[in-house]
């Protein structure tokens, strides 16, 4: 932080600086951040109806300096924006499968005798 912002903060004075998240938002990944987010939010609502469960967006700021001025105090500051979505999870039923001779799975029983009057076997 700079020897003059950091004055400002600890004086608490009129002119102290505030960033402001809404403005900064959109900016962040060349605009295309808020989009995302919003693609998120979107399939996480759809998936909270569908299933009754809950979800989530989490948005992380990181935080780094990025460069120094001539008196080695940071001038610039990168920030790296994550996202992440948590669906909630879809209810799937389990599925039984035989286990054939030679170790595959199969819907059919490999110990079942096929009947030719009801289509299997050979005639």
């Amino acid at each position: 932080m700079s020897a003059a912002l950091a004055n400002q903060k600890k004086t608490g004075g009129a002119d102290v600086v505030k960033n402001d998240i809404l403005k900064m938002l959109p900016t962040l990944g060349k605009g295309q951040f808020v989009g995302a987010v919003s693609d998120k939010l979107d399939a996480v609502v759809e998936e909270v109806l569908v299933t009754g469960k809950a979800g989530s967006v989490t948005i992380t700021l990181g935080i780094e300096p990025d460069g120094l001025d001539e008196n080695k105090e940071v001038s610039r500051i990168r920030v790296k924006p994550k996202l992440k979505a948590k669906l909630p999870d879809r209810f799937i039923a389990d599925s039984q499968f035989f286990v054939s001779h030679g170790g595959a799975l199969t819907r059919q029983n490999p110990e079942q005798i096929e009947s030719p009057a009801l289509g299997g076997g050979v005639e």
